[in-house]
């Protein structure tokens, strides 16, 4: 009985060796796409704007200083909780509206503006919807002065205050 050899396309072990390779050229064609379809949202290309910006942003840390300005945002239960912001100190007259900006960490197209309408002694909004953090702030429509802080989920609370200037 003569021993018929198949030919190799026919064998298992060398599909298999082609199978290996072959998984990691298309695990790395996907990684490209990946990459090249959901760039950094955190990567900056324009410093010099950025560094005057922030110049401008200790300004506004520094005004809210000099007014001896402090809030507190408080947050509702449900689904769409309503904001509810007491300002203090020396501002005069008190702003019709403030502008309530929370920036998520690192998520941009999840950031929120809320704009606050006076209601008595304190400002209120709803919150659309809670992310686990966000990056707070609050100032008003002129952009005067800012206040800043860091909201939690599970925040019931705030406190509000000018940044550091360091």
């Amino acid at each position: 009985m003569p021993n018929h050899i198949q030919p190799w396309y026919r064998q298992f072990w060398p599909w298999f060796l082609i199978a290996l390779p072959a998984t990691a050229v298309c695990a790395s064609l996907y990684t490209v796409y990946l990459a090249a379809s959901n760039p950094p949202a955190l990567v900056v290309d324009d410093y010099a704007r950025i560094g005057l910006a922030n110049e401008r942003d200790y300004r506004l840390d520094q005004q809210a200083r000099n007014l001896a300005l402090h809030a507190a945002l408080a947050v509702g239960p449900g689904a769409a909780p309503v904001l509810s912001v007491s300002l203090s100190g020396m501002l005069t007259p008190t702003p019709e509206s403030l502008v309530l900006k929370l920036a998520h960490p690192t998520l941009p197209e999840l950031d929120q503006r809320i704009v606050l309408l006076a209601t008595g002694n304190a400002y209120a909004g709803v919150l659309p919807a809670r992310q686990p953090r966000y990056y707070v702030q609050l100032e008003p429509v002129d952009g005067q002065w800012r206040l800043s802080g860091v909201m939690y989920a599970n925040s019931a609370s705030v406190t509000l205050a000018p940044r550091d200037l360091e």
